[in-house]
């Protein structure tokens, strides 16, 4: 991804109807320098979807990203879309 501006917050809209968990937001690999952690709460309506925020440490310039979706149950997660902003 290309953060002309530096950008310090992740959102997304997810659905979580079969279990809870976390998306970890990490650079250069699944296994890179962790940028932040945002929960992902158990949802009770599978029709809908619902937008989750947290900061994450500052980006700038061209990055590769990798959201690592961590589940407490063996549930799944839908994700509808994600961005960054400062």
């Amino acid at each position: 991804m290309n953060f002309k501006e530096y950008a310090d917050v992740f959102s997304a809209s997810i659905n979580a109807t079969n279990g809870s968990g976390q998306i970890e937001i990490r650079q250069d690999s699944p296994a890179g320098l962790l940028l932040g952690v945002v929960d992902i709460p158990k949802m009770k309506n599978q029709n809908n979807f619902m937008m989750i925020s947290g900061k994450i440490s500052e980006v700038v310039g061209i990055k590769d990203i990798y959201l690592v979706f961590k589940g407490k149950t063996k549930g799944r997660f839908d994700l509808d879309w994600f961005s960054f902003s400062e």
